[in-house]
């Protein structure tokens, strides 16, 4: 019979002591608090003369103590010192360690239970089971062992090479090895633009491209410059091609816009030589001149609001300027009216074309062409009426169907001659008197008539009828540009007369 005496102490600390030392099963879970009368008489082959009756202060103890503190500060479980001194952090660390585990505490605390503790401190194996399957398949310790089977690795070669990368995973590795990528940082990186192959990733990168959609976008645009490329992105434009020619048509409205401001600007000052700021718009005119063949749109908007404010500061410039526009405006109104008349024109004859000669090798290209003009049917836009007309003109000379298309309008031009004919736009019959307005272009089209508001005016009505009417002037002119030649036509026209210019 033996007793495991834990000194003498005062009770409130010999309950502590007794519960901490159950806890680490250092002493039996039957163990006890008792008086300890005549306790001299029994263990006093057991101390040293003079020494304290404490067990927590034995040297064994402490180096027992000693050591499994220090194995679960290895395992991360403890974080306070290695002093041999049982305390709520110790039996807190060896409560972490049974769960971590999952083991049920011995009786005791053996020094085989703790070399165990201390191995799996250092390896980190629940088991020499364990131990003996990782280091078959060259693991060593237990964290690679974990992390390896957990991240679906089979080689523990593959898993220190994969480590060593950054990965966890078997299939990020074998997906960033597949791919080329060099570390992990690199592969997530590429991932997140949708990369997939590391040469790829790395030419965007050379760019300033983030995404693997830019990069096919960019290198199907036409563009050399990525920057240049964003920048038409930014714009609505997705290849080099249609942004070019948006900014062709900027520049070109930029410049029409500035030659007619420098007509304007020429002709109001001739009309007001003793305009007070002369000087000043006669240089910046001169300024905006330079620039009118500068490429930089933006340089020419610039230059050209800068002699508007001069002109605009002027008396009377702003009623001239009105004025001016409106002549424009009505001459882009007719241009547009006859490329629009010569669209319509050939779109039928094409139509016609097509309607026999279902079997030709030129009719793919005429369908095509045949729909981009009726998707153009109700725009307004003149440039893009322009280049459906020289589009439509190129089609047909690399067709060859100059010849056939005249010929099919000839044939529908005699078909649809007669009085009874009516024009496409109005209700009017072509007559005899009237076909010279009707008929033909505008600019066959002669009108003379008395400038004054209270004079009579002649007449000719869409009939063909004149009429006279008094104390109005109603005019609309449309024709050809007046020349020292038209003037001398005319004038030998209405000499026999009796009229006089």
């Amino acid at each position: 019979m033996f007793a495991v005496v834990a000194g003498t102490l005062y009770q409130d600390k010999a309950k502590a002591n007794l519960t901490a030392l159950k806890e680490l099963h250092i002493i039996p879970q039957d163990s006890f608090l008792s008086r300890g009368d005549g306790l001299d008489g029994l263990i006093w082959m057991s101390y040293q003369r003079g020494a304290s009756f404490d067990f927590a202060t034995q040297p064994n103890y402490l180096r027992l103590v000693q050591r499994l503190q220090a194995a679960m500060s290895k395992l991360g479980l403890y974080s306070g010192p290695v002093d041999g001194l049982i305390g709520p952090t110790t039996v807190k660390a060896f409560r972490s360690y049974l769960a971590r585990f999952d083991l049920q505490p011995g009786a005791i605390l053996t020094d085989y239970s703790l070399a165990e503790i201390e191995r799996n401190a250092g390896d980190g194996f629940h088991s020499d089971e364990e131990r003996n399957a990782a280091r078959a398949l060259g693991y060593t310790d237990a964290q690679s062992f974990n992390d390896a089977r957990s991240g679906g690795f089979t080689s523990a070669s593959a898993f220190a090479q994969a480590k060593n990368m950054g990965f966890t995973t078997q299939s990020d590795y074998d997906a960033a090895v597949s791919g080329g990528f060099r570390n992990r940082d690199e592969y997530q990186s590429a991932q997140t633009g949708g990369f997939t192959a590391a040469n790829e990733y790395r030419a965007a990168v050379q760019l300033g491209i983030q995404t693997n959609a830019e990069l096919v976008g960019y290198r199907a645009s036409g563009f050399s410059d990525p920057a240049a490329f964003r920048d038409a992105k930014q714009k609505g434009f997705g290849d080099k091609a249609s942004y070019d020619k948006a900014e062709a048509r900027k520049l070109k409205a930029a410049r029409t816009s500035a030659t007619a401001l420098l007509s304007d600007a020429e002709t109001f000052l001739k009309l007001n030589p003793q305009t007070s700021n002369l000087v000043e718009i006669a240089g910046q005119a001169a300024a905006l001149n330079t620039q009118v063949q500068t490429d930089s749109t933006d340089a020419l908007d610039s230059s050209a609001l800068r002699l508007s404010n001069l002109l605009m500061a002027v008396p009377g410039y702003s009623e001239f300027s009105a004025s001016r526009d409106k002549e424009r405006a009505r001459e882009i109104e007719k241009r547009k009216a006859e490329i629009f008349a010569e669209l319509q024109a050939e779109r039928q004859a094409l139509k016609h074309w097509m309607s026999s000669h279902l079997t030709s090798a030129k009719l793919p290209e005429v369908v095509q062409e045949v729909k981009a003009l009726d998707e153009i049917t109700d725009t307004n836009d003149l440039d893009t009426l322009a280049d459906a007309r020289e589009a439509v003109r190129a089609m047909i000379a690399r067709q060859a169907l100059a010849d056939e298309l005249d010929t099919g309008k000839a044939a529908d031009s005699q078909s649809g001659s007669g009085a009874s004919q009516e024009s496409d736009s109005a209700t009017y019959a072509v007559t005899d008197l009237n076909k010279a307005l009707l008929r033909g272009p505008l600019e066959d089209v002669v009108v003379l008539y008395n400038a004054s508001p209270k004079a009579p005016s002649l007449l000719r009505t869409i009939s063909g009828q004149f009429s006279l009417t008094k104390n109005q002037a109603w005019i609309c002119l449309l024709g050809p540009q007046r020349t020292p030649a038209l003037d001398k036509a005319l004038l030998e026209a209405i000499d026999p007369m009796g009229a006089r210019q």
